[in-house]
């Protein structure tokens, strides 16, 4: 088999899209002062995922919780410390790995609160490294860390009221200076890897091969015969970029997501059982919802992990 990890990505706040109470996102999402996680359906999505092959949870906690460094940060109904580590102690109980992620793009950092407009300054710095040391404690240190710092960039930017972005030597000190932090615990760095479809030398140059990547693409990688792949650019680059950074040294997390269609991680496994090394997976990983875990929300964690299920069994009898 490809990887013995199988993630499925779930939110315990969010409010990484929008910085805003009253003006939308591009998908409608505001920012939000009060947690919407509900412990019931939180529970019966591990559950599901637990008896349907998943054996790995990734739980971005963001503002959701009441840290114990941080409590400022927290909004209103923010599980303690002692509540997260009885949610992490139940996912184990199930069997499954539990790893944490923060994400600490300058353009997904609402969850901050005040101090996502003081990125790159030293109290920046000191905050950082108190949630990521507090979390990789709190998890018991965990084999991964996530940081994200995905879509740092102006576009993905232009609705937000704080507008943010590294870029040249300062993004790679402060994506080196996170990771840092990581292995100070003894944890191994993740983080998101759309840079380098930009950037890839830079990427190349600045990113250290410990770092565990995610790659992600919520598309079809398959069509038919005649166009056996996708042809539009960024489709294209991203393809490609599973093999070419697992062939320059990195290990890989492939990101799935069942929203868009319901082929798509069946096609990450294809991909991968035809093209990569499977010493480069780390794991297969998918979400279908960035929602916190709710009675409205959880059908669409549900059938994430449905069609991870599906897809493990037409390729590996649902070992």
């Amino acid at each position: 088999m490809i990887t013995d990890i199988w993630c499925l990505g779930v939110y315990l706040a969010g409010n990484l899209w929008n910085d805003s109470e009253t003006v939308p996102w591009c998908n409608g999402v505001l920012y939000y002062n009060e947690l919407k996680t509900e412990k019931k359906a939180w529970r019966e999505v591990m559950e599901f995922a637990a008896k349907n092959g998943c054996n790995s949870i990734w739980i971005n906690t963001s503002n959701g919780v009441k840290y114990n460094t941080h409590p400022e940060i927290a909004i209103k109904g923010a599980w303690s410390i002692d509540e997260l580590k009885e949610e992490i102690d139940y996912i184990k109980s199930l069997g499954m790995r539990v790893f944490p992620k923060l994400n600490f793009s300058a353009g997904h950092d609402a969850w901050l609160g005040e101090y996502s407009k003081m990125v790159s300054t030293l109290k920046y710095y000191e905050v950082c490294r108190d949630l990521i040391h507090e979390l990789c404690d709190v998890f018991e240190t965990p084999e991964f860390m996530g940081l994200e710092l995905d879509e740092e960039n102006g576009l993905n930017q232009a609705r937000l009221n704080y507008a943010c972005y590294r870029q040249y030597e300062l993004r790679w000190h402060d994506v080196n200076f996170l990771c840092d932090c990581v292995r100070e615990k003894g944890v191994r760095p993740n983080m998101d890897a759309d840079y380098y479809w930009s950037f890839p030398e830079e990427f190349l140059e600045n990113v250290p091969r410990d770092v565990s990547l995610n790659i992600w693409s919520y598309g079809n990688l398959y069509f038919d015969e005649a166009r056996p792949r996708p042809t539009d650019p960024w489709s294209s680059k991203r393809l490609d970029s599973f093999k070419e950074l697992t062939e320059a040294g990195y290990d890989i997390f492939m990101y799935g997501a069942s929203n868009e269609n319901t082929h798509n991680f069946e096609h990450h496994i294809r991909y991968a059982e035809e093209f990569l090394n499977p010493d480069k997976i780390c794991g297969m990983y998918i979400t279908g919802c960035w929602d916190p875990i709710n009675e409205a929300s959880k059908d669409y964690y549900f059938d994430s992990v449905y069609q991870a299920k599906y897809a493990r069994e037409m390729y590996f009898g649902g070992k």
